[in-house]
Parts: C-alpha cells; structure tokens; sequence
C-alpha cells in the first residue's frame, strides 16, 4: 500500500500474473451466477411428475392408500325384472299403511294414488346399483350384502380398468356382509389386504377407500364433452377419520359395529377401512341420516368369524402357499 499526500491509500499496482489470476477467477463467478437454469431439467434431488415425499403420520397415510388402491374393485350390479315376493308384500304394507295413516295428513292424496300403483307395478325392479369391494384372496371379493341384493349380474372393475364378471360364494344379509369370486382374471393378480385380528380402540386413524358415485357436471352453461358415466375410468377416493367408538349396537343383535367420522358417501359400501398399518379394521356398511361425519362399519372380526371356511387360518394365498417338503 502507497500512502498519499492526504493520508488517504490507494492499491500498488498488480503485476501481470496476479491480474490475470484475477480475470479468471472473476469469469468463472460470472459464468455460475448468470448462467440460465436449463427449463426442461428438474431441480437437483426431484423428480418431474413426483410429489415430495412425506413423513410422519401423513407419509403413512399416502403409502397405506398407494399400496390398497390395486385392491379395490368398484362393483356393477344390474338387478332381477322381478322383486322377491317377500319384499313385494312388504312394500304393500307398507304403502298401505301409509294411505290409511298418512303423516303429515296433506300427503294423503299422494299415499292414496300411490297405493294402487304400487300394486300394479311395486314387483318391478329394473335399478342398478353400484357400490366397493376388495380382495380378500386371489378371486375372493368382499363387499356389502346390499350392493349386491337382488343381483342378475355382477361386474367387478379394478383399478387399471379390467372388467371381471363375479358370482356370489356367501352371503350374510343380517350382517350385511357378501363374498364374491371373480371369473377370467388374468393378468396381473391385485395384493389381497389383509383383515385384522387385533382390537380396535377409539381414536385410532382410520382410511375408508372405496368408490363413491360423482355427479357430472350438468349446468347448460359449463360446456364439457359428452361421455359415458358406464365407462369412467376408477378413480377411488379416500377420506381420513378417526375411529370415534367400537361395539356400537344399533339395534342388530349379530353385529356391533365401528363408528368413525371419516366421510363416507353413497358407493362407499362395502369399501375397506384401513389402519395405518394397511390391515382393513372393517367394511364400510351404512351412514347415519341427518347426521355429519358418523359412520360405521362391519368389524374385521365379524367377517372372520362368518366366512371362516373361505379366509380361515388353514387358507393361504396360491403365491404364499409354501413349497412342499419331501
């Protein structure tokens, strides 16, 4: 350093080496700082297309939903032309006892006409329904019993869109409970889930999936291309509950039930509902009218004690069946 005549100091002069040591160094600061990041590279430690991944409690949520999605079904139900007769009759009753004791009174003239209707065309049932499913087994479906009441025939459909035909195995009306087996699977074999034998106890985090019916869109005004409700691609949806209370009755002396305030949804019936260690805790069975957030579901242990002969401990998956021993 150089001191000047006012005190003030001021650089010697660099000799050629330091000065070129210098530019260089300054063109490659120049060269990192304004370079143009490349737009089809993703950042470093991402992936294009990937969710960061998560941890704790919500980590677990998404990898208990990824892994159960293969084993979902949607089911497809077209009904008999004809009612069971023992249900016709007790929808005579029924409308005639609304004609004679109609409430509120000024519904009486539609209870009136509606009876005589009833009587002529009452045995017709010409609905389809649609509900859930799962396996249970390489061809063992698990569902509701009245997703599949008064079926003529039984589609079920899998995650990547195959459309299999089913058959009833068993089926238990007073618990609301049906197993199914598929015909022509081929291809890939979905995981069956794995249904648990353990207690359940309030508060635990509870996962319901299934398939839920989804209004289009419908307003004139929205424009949208037509398609075919018939022929949606499976989407299933998932909600997120706690269980609120077990061995709830509620009037069926065969089941006491599992109360939780995930949301289910018409078509959620007879969808799994999952613990965070991936095994189902129960079939989503009913929802209570009038009420937000209070389902319930058929325990675990109430479908291992009715279909014991077809998921008993003696049963094993064909893919886990262990070699033989000579």
């Amino acid at each position: 350093m150089k001191r000047g005549p006012l005190g003030l100091t001021r650089c010697a002069s660099l000799s050629p080496v330091h000065l070129l040591g210098v530019l260089l160094l300054g063109a490659v600061f120049a060269s990192a700082g304004c370079a143009s990041p490349d737009p089809e590279s993703p950042p470093p430690g991402f992936e294009l297309g990937v969710a960061p991944v998560f941890t704790g409690v919500f980590g677990e949520l998404t990898r208990v939903s990824h892994r159960a999605r293969p084993s979902l079904v949607r089911i497809q139900v077209d009904g008999k032309v004809f009612k069971p007769f023992s249900r016709y009759l007790l929808g005579v009753g029924e409308t005639l006892f609304g004609a004679l004791n109609p409430h509120p009174y000024w519904e009486w003239p539609y209870r009136v006409i509606r009876f005589p209707l009833y009587l002529l065309f009452g045995h017709l049932d010409l609905s389809s329904s649609r509900g859930s499913g799962f396996f249970v087994a390489d061809d063992l479906v698990l569902t509701c019993a009245h997703v599949i009441d008064n079926a003529a025939e039984i589609r079920c459909q899998l995650d990547d869109g195959r459309l299999l035909n089913a058959e009833i195995v068993s089926n238990d009306v007073e618990r609301d409970l049906a197993l199914l087996r598929v015909t022509g699977l081929k291809g890939p074999q979905p995981p069956p889930l794995q249904l648990r034998r353990t207690a359940i106890s309030p508060g635990e985090v509870a996962l319901a999936l299934g398939y839920p019916s989804r209004e289009p869109i419908r307003d004139p005004m929205v424009p949208r291309a037509p398609f075919d409700e018939d022929k949606q691609i499976p989407n299933p949806r998932v909600t997120v509950g706690v269980v609120s209370a077990v061995n709830v009755q509620l009037g069926n002396a065969l089941t006491r039930y599992v109360e939780l305030d995930a949301a289910l949804n018409p078509g959620n019936s007879g969808g799994p509902i999952l613990g965070l260690d991936g095994q189902v805790m129960g079939v989503a069975t009913m929802v209570s009218v009038g009420k937000e957030n209070e389902g319930y579901a058929v325990p675990a242990e109430t479908v291992l004690a009715i279909f014991a002969e077809h998921l008993g401990e003696g049963r094993q998956s064909k893919r886990e069946a262990p070699e033989s021993r000579e």
